[in-house]
């Protein structure tokens, strides 16, 4: 079991840098009772930034993100793992998002602002020296940005796991669930892995997660991450085994009938669309590898990996699953509705899709075909979700995109006392 306390003192004081004596802000110089934090999500695609905003702490607590506020954020591409080659291009790739940041703090919160980034399975794939070099370069233009950075831990490759306690935490924190006798099950799809994260009702095998809230609760959850299986990832995977390196072709079942383009991953190859349906969804499952024949578990799900049933009644299916529900019209909807589309979707041909102008204008229209099989079978076969059961795959909830990015800052956050982040910290006024 791996568990996570808030209040990590010890661990935490052993990679602060403390302000010099003298250089926080006059307090009696700031009229604030609204107190702010930036959080990166720096994913395999692109690098996102979330400006949140909660009622300045007055001691050493958890602070709530405000839910009366719309969630401000921006996004850059590519991945930072791309940079691991041009470590100097790191300061100009994230200025943009640190001026966006700065653009919505007032100059006054400014020194009391914590900025902290986690890196994802983009990062996770790189080998660790790739990972800790491009960490470092972060800290660095952090530590310059002129907010609040005291932690090596704020800038950091987070593991699989914590992403997907994270992601739970977050929304049963945005539906206002935490104190409920039962929580959400939250799995999330993002570009290279995804994750399954629930609290079970029984003992488990495997993957237990102790989360510890001071003053809150202490809850027990089960959480599961799958590197290669996010939606990218799987795509390149897949595909790999039609790659001709003699013509520089891919014809593939997986890509709409009469597509012909550049390879997205691979600009060497050309793809050749045949639309197949059937075959698709063989080899997506062929890839998920979720034979209930060859588990050697009490249950199991992707990749024969262990996983226990799904207790809960609430499953929310966020980012790219929600992206691509969002795409025929759904927040709420069962796996046989949203099946029932797919197979409509893929009967088109590139030359339908190039007449209907919300599918020509989506930018990720092209890989549309290979995602939406893909999610429907994730779900179903890799997860093991019965075809009636309802999701939900809001793009907001309570106003703020549904992102782990929410309880990393306040988990994170806890850990230090309120005189770095607050201006009418107790402490700081004694």
């Amino acid at each position: 079991m791996i568990q996570i306390l808030l209040l990590l003192g010890v661990a935490i004081a052993n990679n602060l840098r403390f302000r010099a004596k003298g250089t926080i802000p006059n307090l009696w110089n700031i009229q604030a009772s609204t107190c702010y934090g930036v959080m990166f999500d720096a994913g395999s695609s692109g690098t996102r930034v979330y400006v949140y905003s909660w009622n300045c702490r007055e001691t050493q607590t958890m602070p709530y993100v405000s839910l009366s506020e719309k969630s401000i954020e921006k996004k850059v591409k590519p991945g930072i793992s791309s940079f691991a080659t041009k470590l100097n291009e790191i300061p100009a790739y994230l200025q943009p998002l640190i001026d966006f940041a700065l653009s919505n703090i007032p100059k006054s919160m400014k020194a009391y602002t914590p900025i902290m980034l986690g890196a994802t399975a983009g990062m996770r794939l790189l080998p660790v020296e790739s990972q800790t070099q491009i960490m470092k370069e972060v800290q660095r233009v952090f530590l310059k940005s002129g907010l609040l950075f005291l932690s090596e831990q704020w800038a950091r490759v987070i593991t699989g796991q914590e992403e997907g306690a994270y992601m739970w935490l977050s929304l049963n924190y945005l539906l206002q669930t935490m104190s409920d006798q039962q929580q959400v099950t939250t799995i999330d799809l993002g570009g290279a892995s995804t994750q399954i994260s629930f609290k079970p009702k029984g003992k488990i095998e495997d993957g237990m997660m102790d989360l510890i809230i001071p003053n809150l609760n202490e809850y027990e959850i089960f959480s599961s991450s799958y590197l290669l299986f996010g939606m990218d990832q799987a795509l390149i995977q897949v595909h790999k085994q039609f790659q001709d390196n003699d013509t520089f072709t891919i014809t593939t079942p997986c890509y709409f009938s009469g597509y012909e383009n550049v390879y997205e991953y691979d600009a060497r190859f050309k793809v050749i669309g045949q639309g197949n349906y059937q075959e698709c969804r063989r080899l997506i499952r062929q890839y998920l590898n979720n034979d209930p024949e060859k588990c050697q578990h009490s249950n199991c799900g992707i990749n024969g990996q262990y996983q226990p049933k799904i207790d809960g009644d609430i499953i929310y299916g966020i980012s790219g699953i929600q992206s691509m529900v969002n795409l025929f019209g759904f927040e709420n909807y069962t796996l046989t509705q949203y099946s029932n589309k797919v197979v409509s979707f893929t009967s088109l041909v590139w030359s339908d899709i190039e007449q209907i102008p919300e599918y020509i204008s989506n930018p990720y229209i092209t890989t549309d075909y290979f995602s939406s099989i893909y999610v429907d079978e994730l779900l179903s076969y890799g997860y093991g979700i019965s075809r009636d059961q309802l999701l939900y795959s809001p793009d907001e909830i309570n106003n703020i995109s549904p992102s782990w990015t929410v309880a990393a800052m306040f988990y994170q956050l806890a850990q230090i006392q309120c005189q770095y982040d607050s201006p009418v910290c107790i402490q700081l006024i004694k």
